[in-house]
């Protein structure tokens, strides 16, 4: 019965995903078998209307995190690019909502982020000011929102943030090194690109 049970433990050590089969991929898998199903349809196709109505049937959808890569309703409409529908949705969800992660510890302002929705970036910090103090992960570790729109070249977003970060969050966390890093991605970005900017 000990070897029965060693083998078992062997067997779903070996069948684990590894970290990256465990990361959600935009490859247009079906998510009807999932719970609310039909809202995340609704919302990649870009159909308000019927979004709508199901939200209004079913309020917990709204902030239930039960698309295919584990994120909510913002998620999915931010992944999908139907940006008049994210705008929606914003003046349904609290600040509070803006926080939730999908499966993989993403918010749906990380998400808007790496597609430089500038216009996005700033109704969710508007609505949550937290949301710029919130360090994302990324490949090459935790950075701060403003630091991150910085390496991705987004001079747009990165105005904005560092407009709305706290001088502490550069200055003091880390001893400085947030911020001595983002002046050096200032420069790497200007000197690789010259005056050119991205939105």
């Amino acid at each position: 019965m000990k070897n029965m049970a060693t083998a078992w433990d062997m067997l779903a050590e070996m069948l684990r995903p590894s970290p990256e089969e465990g990361r959600h991929n935009n490859n247009d898998e079906s998510v009807v078998n999932v719970k609310h199903g039909s809202l995340y349809e609704s919302l990649k196709s870009g159909d308000w209307n019927a979004a709508k109505e199901y939200i209004d049937r079913h309020p917990e959808s709204l902030t239930h995190r039960g698309s295919s890569s584990g994120g909510t309703a913002l998620h999915v409409a931010i992944e999908w690019k139907q940006l008049h529908i994210v705008e929606e949705l914003l003046k349904l969800m609290t600040g509070e909502d803006l926080e939730i992660e999908d499966g993989d510890g993403f918010t749906a302002f990380f998400y808007a982020l790496i597609r430089g929705m500038a216009p996005i970036v700033a109704s969710m910090v508007k609505k949550n000011e937290n949301l710029v103090t919130k360090r994302v992960m990324t490949n090459a570790g935790a950075m701060t929102p403003v630091l991150y729109a910085c390496v991705l070249g987004s001079w747009k977003i990165a105005r904005f943030l560092y407009s709305r970060t706290p001088i502490h969050v550069l200055t003091q966390d880390n001893n400085g090194r947030e911020g001595a890093e983002f002046i050096s991605q200032c420069f790497f970005q200007r000197n690789k690109f010259g005056s050119t900017q991205r939105a």
